[in-house]
């Protein structure tokens, strides 16, 4: 390739093909210009020699833009539809978008995952990449390249949604190996999901891939999916299939087995580890999930769930978009035996259209055999205005009543204020239109004064007090913040004070952490050696299989057991940490 001029702006020569990643399309003008190293496309595309070459969010999409003319489009577009920014927008609120637009239109995107909660999800944040076999060969011989497909990049989809074909997991990138590089899929560089291979025949991992692209997919608003508007969903599909007591409380058993049952069909892919292997953890996650979907959960297990209960993508925008969200479950046959209860889905139908017809609510629950109460609640979870025929709770009484409710009085302080029981209350919560959503809002509210306010007076009481002290001082407060108004802690928590480095304990046990690593290590070369017999050994090559070494090479000095063993495998003596650039 002739020389040029890295700092001048671009004319790019090749466009988007079908489904294409930003990744994608600047490691095809690599390749086109023949550029021998990846910092030059770099510089010439986003101005700095490693910059935009993240292949999940990338940064400078700004310079990108400026650079390129807009031919590509402006940066915000680019963001919205090319980067895996995409596949998050349903579940994030218009301030979290704006602030991630932001993060990737500047130059750095530091801090960028931990602020979307993918670090602390317990599902991976790496995003690998992937690639569908069948696409590839097809991709070549109708453009002439086998490119990335944002689509195949989505969390959670391991199936081809076009060919049906699993999915191959890219050894470079997201490992740690040419992290800086610009690649195209190949054979070489691409390997089966995880260590056990699904049957797609008997596997959900399809229909979990289908209902992820179609909602990535659909034109609604950012965060159509997020927050409440999932939250009532769920409830209302948990109540549908009689997963939920007249008294409004969950019948854990069957629910959590079902889910058990459902989520053993999703395995294979080692991002999906964090569901549920045990009746104990389906318990834990159920209960976590029905009492709220709060801001930071990962969209992975939403969308799962999602499929679980659903089914497909229209049974959900069904629930979602009607007034009768009870109706949208997944059919009998999508349920996992044993615990779908098709005949409870049929009662529920036949009590929503009595109903709906006039007939009141004890009539309608005679006419299938349940609890009047669950039958108003069924009626309120489906758009429909309950009669009463107040006893306890006159006209008067309840609307006082419902006034508490709404600015999040506490249930048992309301019924003791009334003079009813909790049941009461709860019952009330149940059948009364949108009063159990504003009720939560308003405790939400609430507890986010108290939180902040106690906060603020720790810090006021105890100047000059560090994080640690201060969270061990008011540790519910910190806790509920941390958890649910991470940006506000951050933004109100003490000053840093930088301790004299020679005064800090040592609280790292660095000789059983030495021996770990070099046992992680001793195994890893064997399992290579056998592979590839008579070869040396690549220092790349190891971290791929032990992924945490790669963050102890800076650390090696510490390591002198593990250093010792890696120089005398690869032959060769490691750098010092001032040289850790130095390491492939």
């Amino acid at each position: 390739m002739e020389s040029r001029n890295l700092d001048l702006p671009v004319t790019p020569s090749l466009q988007w093909l079908p489904d294409e990643s930003l990744f994608s399309l600047c490691s095809r003008h690599h390749r086109l210009w023949g550029h021998p190293h990846a910092w030059q496309t770099s510089q010439l595309l986003f101005g700095g020699r490693r910059a935009g070459t993240q292949h999940d969010f990338p940064a400078s999409l700004d310079d990108l833009a400026d650079r390129t003319g807009g031919q590509w489009g402006t940066a915000e577009s680019i963001a919205t539809a090319r980067t895996l920014l995409r596949f998050y927008l349903p579940f994030l609120d218009e301030q979290e978008a704006r602030q991630t637009v932001s993060a990737m239109r500047s130059r750095s995107v530091a801090h960028l995952k931990f602020r979307l909660g993918l670090l602390t999800s317990r599902f991976r944040a790496h995003h690998p990449l992937k690639a569908c076999p069948d696409c590839m060969q097809a991709d070549h011989v109708a453009h002439g390249w086998a490119y990335w497909h944002l689509a195949h990049q989505y969390p959670g989809v391991w199936i081809c949604p076009v060919h049906e074909a699993s999915l191959l997991e890219s050894t470079v990138k997201s490992t740690g190996v040419e992290r800086f590089h610009w690649h195209l899929p190949t054979k070489e560089t691409l390997r089966p999901m995880g260590t056990l291979q699904p049957s797609i025949a008997t596997s959900r991992l399809p229909v979990l891939a289908r209902l992820i692209c179609r909602v990535v997919d659909c034109e609604r608003p950012v965060g159509w999916l997020g927050g409440a508007t999932m939250e009532q969903a769920v409830e209302a599909a948990f109540a549908a299939r009689g997963w939920v007591t007249p008294q409004d409380r969950l019948r854990i058993d069957p629910s959590a087995h079902d889910f058990l049952a459902y989520c053993t069909q999703l395995v294979g892919p080692d991002e999906l580890r964090a569901l549920p292997t045990t009746i104990s953890t389906a318990r834990s996650q159920i209960s976590r999930l029905r009492r709220s979907i709060l801001e930071g959960t990962h969209p992975l297990r939403i969308l799962v769930a999602a499929s679980w209960l659903f089914g497909d993508f229209g049974s959900l925008l069904a629930a979602i978009d009607t007034d009768h969200a009870t109706l949208a479950v997944a059919a009998p046959e999508t349920a996992s035996k044993g615990y779908a209860d098709s005949a409870q889905d049929r009662r529920h139908g036949v009590v929503i259209e009595a109903m709906r017809s006039g007939q009141s609510a004890r009539t309608a629950a005679a006419m299938v055999g349940i609890n009047i109460g669950t039958a108003r609640a069924w009626a309120v979870r489906a758009g429909l205005t309950v009669t009463r025929r107040p006893k306890i709770l006159t006209a008067l009484r309840l609307g006082a009543v419902i006034a508490d409710l709404t600015v999040g009085a506490d249930k048992q302080a309301v019924a003791s204020r009334h003079g009813v029981s909790v049941a009461t209350i709860t019952r009330v919560l149940r059948t009364e239109v949108g009063l159990r959503a504003t009720w939560r809002q308003a405790q939400w509210d609430a507890a986010q004064h108290r939180a902040r306010k106690s906060w603020l007076a720790t810090q006021h009481d105890h100047p000059g007090a560090g994080i640690k002290l201060l969270r061990a001082l008011d540790p519910s407060a910190y806790a509920w913040l941390y958890r649910h108004d991470r940006a506000w802690l951050k933004a109100n928590g003490p000053p840093h004070h930088f301790a004299d480095p020679g005064s800090r304990r040592n609280a790292v046990d660095w000789l059983e952490r030495d021996r770990l690593l070099r046992d992680h290590i001793e195994r890893a070369v064997l399992q290579l050696g056998t592979a590839h017999p008579g070869q040396r050994l690549r220092l790349w090559q190891i971290y791929q299989i032990v992924p945490d070494l790669r963050p102890k090479l800076r650390v090696l000095h510490r390591l002198p057991l593990t250093k010792q063993l890696l120089e005398h495998v690869i032959g060769r003596t490691m750098p010092s940490p001032d040289d850790a650039a130095l390491f492939p």
